[in-house]
């Protein structure tokens, strides 16, 4: 938790919503930063000897992805979360609901999964 709280104080210092904010004032970071990341922790890992197969962004995604659905998340919900088949008539001009209470609740339990990796 103290992680979030640290980049969540960042985000207000510099006025910006994003929880990752990028260089550019309300801007998030974009997926080329991210994935060039993941890209760097996965050399870094590979190189320390933590893993034996690089991984990508898409994998993250993808673990997050079948690991919510196996924890009960609907479809609808895991692709609010990952911003996946936000498009389509229902979606621009009828359904305004934001989703908030539901992806809470699917964070949440990805955080109690993560939290029982540690255990």
């Amino acid at each position: 938790m103290t992680e979030l709280a640290s980049l969540v104080s960042h985000a207000r210092d510099i006025g910006s919503p994003m929880l990752f904010p990028g260089s550019q004032g309300g801007e998030h970071l974009s997926d080329g930063t991210i994935s060039n990341e993941v890209r760097t922790l996965s050399a870094e890992l590979m190189r320390a000897g933590r893993i034996h197969r690089p991984f990508k962004y898409a994998d993250l995604r993808r673990t997050i992805e079948t690991t919510l659905a196996s924890l009960g998340v609907s479809k609808d919900v895991r692709a609010q979360i990952q911003s996946h088949g936000l498009s389509g008539i229902q979606t621009r001009h009828y359904d305004r609901y934001d989703y908030i209470n539901e992806k809470r609740n699917a964070l949440l339990l990805w955080e109690h999964f993560l939290e029982s990796l540690l255990n």
